[in-house]
């Protein structure tokens, strides 16, 4: 059985900078998923639409190689 959100949270609480940078980069490394959501987080959550242009700019990117 795996612990509830809140059990996690008060954990985590109680790790210090050196243990949680390691947990974050051990998440990164398990899941592509991970990585690119830890990406987001600590570059461009701040400014969404900035960010929300990349990905535009990326899709019509690639859908343009698609119908060649």
């Amino acid at each position: 059985m795996q612990p509830a959100l809140r059990e996690i949270k008060k954990e985590l609480v109680h790790l210090g900078r050196e243990e949680l940078a390691t947990l974050c980069l051990r998440l990164a490394r398990y899941k592509k998923d991970n990585k690119e959501l830890l990406s987001f987080l600590l570059f461009n959550a701040d400014d969404l639409p900035a960010y929300t242009t990349i990905v535009k700019e990326s899709l019509a990117e690639e859908f343009t190689h698609l119908n060649r």
